[in-house]
């Protein structure tokens, strides 16, 4: 088994009635933008709940959001004119590659050392753990290329203060 590669052709599976809602929210966005020429487009965006930070740190990998980068992210898509309706991920960026999916279900430490080389000393001084698995990576390439989306408070920085 491997990661699951989160872009915006991955057909969602809801597992409760919070991602139903969801779902169900961006069928009526795409429903009003093409009936009734509602302009809207959907902004999937990462996680950006009170935390610890050993926990933070680690979505910062895949799957989590500064609140500033997604801000960010929201002003770029009001300050553009969409012609199709759109969905974008809007997180901060992995530094994982597809070619990483089988080695983070199994060993995701060595797959980030990969990446920092000395993030054991940075873990061991903050007293952080690692995580045991990831199970999958938000990619944010879309939003990059159409958006010019830049998030800059990605793992790296987090880390470093």
């Amino acid at each position: 088994s491997q990661a699951v590669w989160v872009d915006e052709s991955l057909i969602p599976h809801p597992r409760d009635i919070y991602d139903i809602s969801k779902l169900t929210a961006e069928l009526l966005c795409r429903d009003f933008f093409e009936k009734n020429n509602i302009e809207s487009t959907v902004l999937r965006v990462s996680r950006f709940l009170p935390e610890t930070e050993n926990l933070k740190a680690i979505h910062r990998l895949y799957r989590g959001l500064d609140e500033k980068d997604g801000a960010a992210g929201i002003i770029l898509a009001i300050e553009r004119t969409f012609k199709t309706f759109e969905i974008y991920n809007i997180s901060n960026e992995s530094p994982f590659k597809q070619n990483d999916l089988t080695e983070l279900i199994k060993n995701p430490k060595q797959v980030i050392k990969k990446y920092f080389p000395n993030i054991e000393e940075i873990f061991a001084a903050k007293n952080w753990v690692f995580p045991e698995k990831i199970d999958r990576v938000y990619s944010i390439e879309k939003a990059k290329r159409e958006l010019n989306y830049q998030p800059t408070n990605n793992f790296d920085s987090f880390i470093s203060n």
